[in-house]
């Protein structure tokens, strides 16, 4: 493959990996600090699943 090749896939890669970071990052803090707790990432994901239908 030629450089620009990989730099398509790269970028997407680099992207996806920052943006699960973050997320990661500022969820495990919200957590960590007692500001949510841990239990309400599974009921906002429950609530989502139930919006969609």
């Amino acid at each position: 493959m030629t450089i620009p090749a990989w730099m398509l896939p790269s970028l997407a890669a680099w992207t996806l990996v920052l943006l699960l970071l973050k997320l990661g990052v500022y969820r495990w803090k919200r957590i960590l600090t007692g500001r949510v707790p841990i239990i309400e990432y599974g009921v906002m994901r429950q609530a989502a699943r139930g919006h969609i239908r």
